[in-house]
């Protein structure tokens, strides 16, 4: 907690600290994995909104020690809106010109080759001075049906935009991952139950929530055990 603490002081990202796993080998970590997930099939505003709401009142919760989500709904972006219109009238090849935005602004993977007792990869990309600036997407041409080079930035338009990192698909819903740990003196399972309680009453109908990782099989756990497994576990006392 302490250190937690400490790390959240910090402005240069995000930081905390997380107890290992109750298994020794069982998974990364310890604590719980849970997912908010938007059933109605709404925006992204829809689940951050709801995602705020949920970690604000589970935080709240003497059960819970540390909670965070892993879902960031507006991170800075680049946005590239190509006019597929213009592009056509002037006989361009579309996927020239994604390709050249590929190199331009990441890297465009060409080849392997072996050498030295390795396999490398070959890719094409602009220098890092060029990719700093999206501006300089101007210095990259395509040609057209007259074999004329035509600058980027006559077919496409280049602003800042702000949206989610990326996307996480869990049972085939829109959702975010929320991590964190039971607080001192209570149990997985009690701080579990305070998150299903804390979703109940904070929620609104369209978002449901499951587990993930450790967290689903302990779930799975509580509901009891496979009568397979029980088998199995007489028979290997069986054979001792």
């Amino acid at each position: 907690m302490r250190l937690t603490k400490e790390l959240a002081g910090l402005t240069e990202g995000i930081a905390f600290a997380f107890p290992p796993p109750a298994i020794p080998g069982a998974g990364t970590s310890g604590g719980f994995s849970f997912a908010l997930e938007d059933r109605s099939g709404k925006d992204i505003g829809f689940l951050a909104q709801n995602v705020g709401k949920f970690v604000e009142a589970a935080r709240k919760r003497p059960e819970i020690g540390g909670i965070i989500p892993a879902f960031l709904p507006a991170v800075p972006q680049v946005f590239v809106d190509v006019d597929r219109d213009k592009v056509l009238k002037q006989g361009i090849n579309l996927n020239q010109v994604y390709q050249t935005l590929q190199t331009f602004m990441g890297g465009y993977f060409v080849n392997y080759f072996n050498r030295f007792g390795r396999t490398w990869q070959v890719y094409v990309e602009a220098e890092g001075d060029y990719r700093t600036d999206a501006k300089n997407v101007r210095e990259f041409y395509v040609r057209n049906s007259n074999n004329d080079p035509v600058p980027l930035d006559a077919i496409a338009t280049i602003k800042n935009i702000a949206g989610p990192e990326f996307t996480l698909r869990y049972n085939e819903y829109r959702a975010a991952q929320i991590i964190g740990g039971a607080a001192p003196g209570y149990s997985s399972a009690q701080a579990m139950k305070a998150l299903e309680e804390t979703f109940r009453e904070t929620m609104p109908p369209g978002m449901g929530y499951d587990y993930m990782g450790m967290s689903f099989q302990e779930k799975k756990a509580q509901q009891g055990v496979s009568p397979l497994v029980d088998l199995c576990v007489v028979d290997a006392y069986s054979c001792s």
